[in-house]
This record gives C-alpha cells, sequence and structure tokens, in this order.
C-alpha cells in the first residue's frame, strides 16, 4: 500500500552481495573442467615401415615420448587419434593427440589405395611367343607371372593379393608390361623378320 501511495512500482528483489561472486566461480571451474587444446603431428614412414606396422618410438609435440603402434598397411595421409595426449588444460583433462602418416615413396612401385603397380621389360620375341618372368613383390619375394603370347605394350597383367596387406583383407600387384624393340638388327635379320611379317599380314 506504501509503495502504491509513494508511485512505487513492482517490489524490486534485493541481490545478495555474494551471488557476483558465487557465479564467477562456477564460470571459473567449468571453465576449468573443460579439455585442453588438441595438438596436430605428421609422423613421416618409409615405404617398407607403412607395409609392415609395428612399433615406433615417436617423440610428441609437448616433449614426451611413447611407443606408437602403426596400423599395418597404413596408407599416406592416414590420421589417428590419441586421447589424452594434447595439450593439458590448468584445472581440466588434457586434450587428444591428432597423428597424420606421412608415406614415402618407393623407387619401383607405385601405391594406389592397397593396390601397387610396377613396371616391367621383356623383349620382343617375349612379347610375340610368350614367356615367364619373376617379379617381385613390395614385401621383397619373387614370384611367376606368365605373360601370354601376343601381350602388347603397356598391358597390364595382376597379381592377386600380392599388394598392400592389411587387417582387411590384400590389394593387388598389377604390371604393366615394356616391350624392348631391338634397334641394331643386321640385314639378314631385317629381311627374316620382314618376311615373317608379310605372312602374318602385318604388313
Amino acid at each position: 500500500m506504501f509503495e502504491n501511495f509513494f508511485g512505487g512500482g513492482a517490489r524490486t528483489q534485493r541481490q545478495n552481495p555474494f551471488e557476483g561472486g558465487r557465479q564467477q566461480q562456477r564460470q571459473q571451474r567449468q571453465r576449468g573442467r573443460q579439455g585442453g587444446q588438441d595438438l596436430e603431428t605428421t609422423l613421416r614412414l618409409s615405404f617398407r615401415e607403412a607395409l609392415e606396422g609395428g612399433r615406433k618410438q615417436v617423440e610428441l609435440p609437448s616433449g614426451e615420448s611413447i611407443r606408437l603402434k602403426i596400423p599395418k598397411g597404413v596408407r599416406d595421409g592416414f590420421k589417428i587419434r590419441l586421447k589424452g595426449r594434447g595439450q593439458p588444460a590448468p584445472m581440466g583433462q588434457r586434450g587428444d593427440l591428432y597423428v597424420t602418416f606421412e608415406v614415402g615413396d618407393h623407387p619401383h612401385f607405385d601405391r594406389k589405395g592397397d593396390d601397387v603397380h610396377r613396371t616391367e621389360t621383356i623383349g620382343m620375341f617375349e612379347a610375340v611367343f610368350g614367356t615367364d618372368i619373376r617379379v617381385p613383390t613390395p614385401y621383397g619375394q619373387h614370384l611367376k607371372l606368365s605373360v601370354p603370347a601376343g601381350t602388347q605394350p603397356g598391358e597390364k597383367l595382376r597379381l592377386k593379393g600380392q599388394g598392400v596387406k592389411t587387417d582387411d583383407g590384400a590389394g593387388d600387384l598389377y604390371v604393366e608390361i615394356d616391350v624392348n624393340i631391338p634397334e641394331n638388327l643386321s640385314r639378314k635379320q631385317r629381311a627374316v623378320l620382314h618376311e615373317a611379317a608379310e605372312d602374318a599380314n602385318l604388313l
């Protein structure tokens, strides 16, 4: 009634002088419980290391050193997450560390996914009549590959399951055939080949 008489409005709520301090403390505790900052790093592997996988001693950006498990047959650009290995928070959990694998090239193999490609050179007559060759695999084996008669330059032959091996399966090994054409033939050799080509209606 007195408020109405003196023109007062609705009753105002008293403010607790300690409420602001409590709210600030709650905000600080919430920030403290938040995780630390995530970190990223790159781990370089040789072609062979990526094929075999295993464990490798790695120094983290924080200066720590750990033994990291590398997946068998890991691809270039593959990324894994190490939980709790990132930047620590003042009052909370550490962030995560993301490791990206960078796989080096091989001088004789070209990897595409889990398939592997290489080139083998054979002679002209081997391409004409067919032959058997020994082909190395990425894992150091040598396998027999039959080249059919009449194989053309640039033709690709497949060795199934001889590519990159992972826990989910294996890719294939593709062998591209390059044909070496003889340059220094004698006149007699040229005549014999010319006659054979005419008989086969190749000229």
